[in-house]
């Protein structure tokens, strides 16, 4: 039996934390032993010991955090871990230099965040982004065995930025359930609804959704916004929602914890992301049955089949999503027949079947050639 050390730098629930409940739950348990650390600051934790796994609290602060690296160094000792597996760079540095403190033991990550836009975007200090970059690289090139990337974006990222060799990477595309029968669905025109869901951060790229419902309201009155998530943009976009006199048109309906359940009301999703690394939003929306107008970054385009599964436009231009909208409300027969094909499309590509399997292969890869 493997024993494996998932180490996420986070307690909170999303799309990383998703992601490792459907990995947990779909691998044999008669194969690999997972044990978890994580600090406690968010649900997370409770959702893994309800689970029935075994859970550390690290507390894995910025930096490189001696403290959280002894603490996993023992841990690591102590339950016999073969393989760990790190979530994001955070849990790279601090799950790496414990892993080698260890005694050499196989090293992989899963980059969630760090994407190509990203690195062109981000409003983030040069002097930080290359001091990051370099220590990522550090720990890409002389730590991990394995770098497990969401799309094609993440991949471009580290063999583009970081020059990492390309036989290092290995693209596992996040997956979602879908259900056993596609849903059939019907543009309502008297008060058609459009959505999103999404943190409320820069990344997300929300005012440009609002600017877009300003020029979509004046051809079709009567449709309605309605964006699903919290965050520190919060008073931003509602100032920005009322200056355009929109705030019976776009509701910000603040954080949902089971956001997935709210789509169903929806007869468009639209994510107008400045960079996206995969987004396990799309396969949610995509398992719905939704018609989706997305921006042309990153993993969009690993999940989003432009003119088929939805509406694909450049970043940061509310003029283009506008259209995009428009011209699904104005073609119900599209909205559904996009609808049905991205269901069918989250359902023979994204499997979870296929995600654990495929991370099955990489954990075992690792594992035999620890002695190399």
């Amino acid at each position: 039996m493997l024993s494996v050390l998932i180490v996420n730098w986070s307690g909170h629930y999303g799309g990383v934390e998703k992601h490792l409940l459907m990995l947990a739950g779909g691998l044999d348990p008669q194969k690999y032993r997972l044990v978890f650390a994580s600090p406690d600051n968010g649900p997370f934790p409770a959702m893994l010991r309800e689970a029935g796994y075994c859970w550390y609290n690290v507390p894995m602060r910025s930096g490189l955090d001696g403290a959280s690296v002894r603490q996993l160094c023992r841990l690591i000792r102590a339950e016999g871990i073969d393989l760990l597996h790190a979530q994001q760079s955070r849990g790279l540095y601090l799950g790496g230099l414990a892993a080698r403190l260890a005694g050499g033991k196989g090293v992989i990550q899963t980059e969630h965040n760090v994407s190509l836009d990203w690195h062109r975007r981000a409003r983030i200090p040069l002097r930080v982004r290359w001091g990051s970059n370099l220590l990522r690289y550090f720990f890409v090139r002389f730590v991990a065995r394995k770098i497990i990337a969401l799309s094609s974006g993440v991949a471009r990222f580290y063999t583009q930025v970081l020059r990492v060799e390309p036989r290092k990477i290995t693209i596992i595309p996040h997956a979602h359930p879908v259900a056993a029968h596609p849903v059939r669905r019907d543009l309502d025109p008297r008060s058609p609804a459009i959505g999103t869901v999404a943190n409320l951060t820069e990344q997300k790229g929300l005012p440009y959704l609002i600017e877009a419902a300003a020029i979509v309201r004046r051809t079709h009155p009567a449709v309605r916004f309605r964006i699903i998530g919290g965050g520190h943009l919060h008073d931003q976009l509602a100032a920005q929602i009322a200056r355009l006199g929109l705030q019976g048109t776009v509701e910000l309906a603040g954080f949902q914890p089971n956001a997935t359940a709210l789509m169903p009301a929806l007869d468009i999703f639209v994510l107008p992301s400045l960079w996206e690394p995969f987004g396990l939003v799309l396969l949610e929306a995509m398992a719905n049955g939704l018609p989706i107008v997305a921006t042309d970054v990153d993993g969009v385009a690993d999940v989003v089949v432009a003119g088929e599964t939805g509406i694909v436009v450049p970043p940061a231009n509310p003029q283009a999503l506008a259209q995009g909208i428009v011209q699904l409300l104005k073609d119900p027969a599209l909205c559904r027949r996009m609808g049905q094909r991205g269901w069918e499309r989250c359902a023979q590509e994204f499997t979870v079947e296929r995600m654990v399997a495929r991370m099955a292969t990489l954990y075992e890869e690792v594992a035999a050639g620890l002695g190399g």
